[in-house]
């Protein structure tokens, strides 16, 4: 009885209306994380310091590749089109606006925000044109999916962060949407997607999903000349990028000479996050292969179809790169953003065929609405304050209450907390946004320059300190900590000579 409740137009609205409440969840937060009013400041999710000192120094004309180990140690290891993209628009935006550098992180919040929307229109598109789907049922579980991909709890702050998981996402599922719309109908579809795929490598270097996809699929096919085409181009494109990026660039975007943490705590964090929001794809596809599993004619007959198989395949060769990767020390659920764009492809792509091609599929519908509502409560007990994170306005005033008091303090300024080393936050010579990778670095035993801020500090080097605990910074004979603190931090001030 119950099963018999998930009627596909039931479960169409039950999908579209718990996407909705994905997207005012996403409204809230930007509402908290961005102001046209006040230059808000604070970091939403990942390494948003590091992307935005580097986007400053790319819109002043220096170098954003550099010795990681040598001062400020900063270490932007995202790659080249990323840096050019945001810097190039905030820093056009930034100048015909007359805004201060301190508008630099609304900007660029902006930027991304720009990225979601686009994703899920195209998103939306091309599930309708593969689908040939006219059925306004149908037509709401699309536009649901869509919303899901880039508004969904999955997505979370990193709708609207200063990094580059999302329009490499959109450049992806281009390349995927090209494929399919040219492959069978024009000789330069290769040519296209090679492009579009190139953008997200060239965004973020771990986007290789689609083409290694891609490729696969061509292998199983046998299409020795494209998969040679595919070859040629993105290799070729890859070496001539690194080529010209040079040393520091190869050093940066490879982590070459640096060293990487892969711990199981953060892997099963990442896993059991991505369980808890990505429930319409992976309940919708457990339910779909306990139906399929005692109907093995249906099964083959159903990956039959280009679209299922190359969804699939997707999952497979995606799940080989993400899950091992969010092992990584400092890794969060983004790495999961394009496996979850092929479970959902393929829940929708094998969910559309059962209804088109068994007269009964009840199971699968049920478990696709379970999985939905559940997503709805998840993501309404964010708006009730019960779990996770609605606003991160407290930051900000954190961040501007330490900088208030910067200015009487000596100079220079180390401050712990990385994002009070950007340029509009703390001017000084050298701006110390650390390097993610600084800390292992250091336990690992790799020697920076002067000894890193440890050293620097024994030299005398900074006026100040701004540290939430000592933590190990310092031998506290050589600064006095002064009575009255700035912020949340404690002040340090260097002895006299």
């Amino acid at each position: 009885m119950i099963v018999k409740f998930f009627s596909l137009k039931i479960v169409s609205w039950i999908a579209l209306i718990s996407a909705f409440v994905g997207v005012v969840l996403m409204i809230v937060r930007l509402y908290y994380a961005v102001s046209f009013e006040v230059p808000l400041q604070g970091i939403t999710t990942g390494a948003e310091a590091q992307s935005l000192n580097a986007f400053w120094r790319y819109i002043q004309g220096e170098t954003i590749y550099r010795e990681i180990h040598k001062i400020p140690y900063a270490a932007p290891v995202y790659n080249w089109l990323y840096f050019a993209f945001y810097g190039t628009i905030a820093g056009h935006l930034l100048d015909v606006m007359s805004l201060e550098d301190q508008w630099l992180p609304t900007v660029a919040r902006l930027i991304t925000l720009t990225g979601i929307i686009c994703g899920t229109v195209l998103t939306y598109h091309f599930f309708i044109r593969l689908f040939k789907v006219n059925e306004p049922e149908l037509k709401r579980l699309c536009f649901a999916f869509s919303l899901s991909l880039f508004f969904g709890p999955l997505v979370g702050f990193f709708g609207i962060a200063a990094a580059p998981d999302i329009w490499a996402l959109v450049f992806d599922v281009s390349a995927t949407y090209l494929f399919f719309r040219y492959y069978q109908k024009q000789s330069f579809a290769i040519v296209l997607v090679c492009f579009f795929a190139y953008l997200a490598w060239a965004f973020k270097q771990i986007f290789v999903y689609t083409p290694g996809t891609i490729g696969l699929f061509l292998l199983l096919k046998r299409d020795w000349k494209n998969i040679f085409l595919l070859c040629l181009l993105l290799g070729g494109a890859w070496l001539a990028t690194m080529a010209i990026g040079g040393r520091l660039y190869i050093h940066n975007i490879l982590f070459l000479g640096t060293t990487n943490d892969y711990l199981v705590a953060v892997f099963i964090r990442n896993v059991l996050k991505f369980f808890e929001k990505s429930t319409p794809g992976l309940i919708g596809l457990l339910t779909i292969g306990s139906f399929l599993v005692f109907r093995p004619k249906l099964t083959l007959e159903m990956f039959m179809q280009p679209s299922i198989r190359f969804a699939f395949l997707g999952i497979f060769v995606s799940a080989c790169i993400s899950l091992p990767t969010s092992a990584k020390a400092g890794a969060a659920e983004n790495y999961y953003f394009t496996l979850s764009f092929f479970i959902l492809f393929a829940v929708l792509a094998t969910m559309i065929w059962l209804l088109r091609h068994h007269p009964a599929p009840e199971i699968p519908l049920a478990g696709l609405g379970v999985g939905w509502i559940l997503n709805g409560v998840a993501v309404l007990s964010v708006l009730l304050g019960i779990n996770g994170v609605l606003s991160v306005r407290s930051y900000h005033e954190n961040l501007m209450e330490a900088k208030s008091c910067i200015k009487d303090l000596p100079k220079p300024i180390f401050a712990e907390h990385i994002y009070l080393s950007l340029e509009w936050m703390n001017p000084a010579e050298n701006h110390f946004v650390l390097g993610y990778n600084y800390f292992t670095d250091r336990r690992a035993g790799i020697k920076f320059e002067r000894g890193g801020i440890n050293g620097l500090i024994r030299e005398r080097y900074f006026g100040s300190l701004l540290l939430k605990k000592q933590n190990g910074w310092f031998d506290s004979a050589d600064y006095s900590r002064i009575a009255k603190p700035c912020g949340e931090f404690q002040v340090y001030v260097r002895g006299s000579d």
